[in-house]
């Protein structure tokens, strides 16, 4: 993290004074428990929750739950965007 903050910084540092500079970090993991996929890997990653997820829609349908992020979203295009 340090390297990529002094790259960056040293894009801006032009000799002036700075009172305040901070990088910060949060939800880390162990890499064990990161659900990130390999971009390499053919294999998807599975998480309990996904598992669960599919075994609802296996009974119920595909429209039967959703993630949180999803919720309210509808999916299905309506026709083509206008720019105005």
């Amino acid at each position: 993290m340090y390297g990529i903050a002094e790259s960056l910084l040293s894009r801006e540092a032009d000799g002036r004074a700075f009172r305040l500079i901070g990088i910060g970090a949060h939800g880390l993991v162990e890499a064990a428990d990161s659900l990130q996929a390999d971009l390499l890997d053919d294999t998807p990653a599975e998480s309990p929750v996904d598992r669960a997820l599919d075994r609802v829609r296996e009974k119920f349908g595909e429209a039967s739950i959703v993630r949180g992020r999803g919720f309210g979203v509808n999916l299905e295009r309506q026709g083509p965007s206008k720019v105005e």
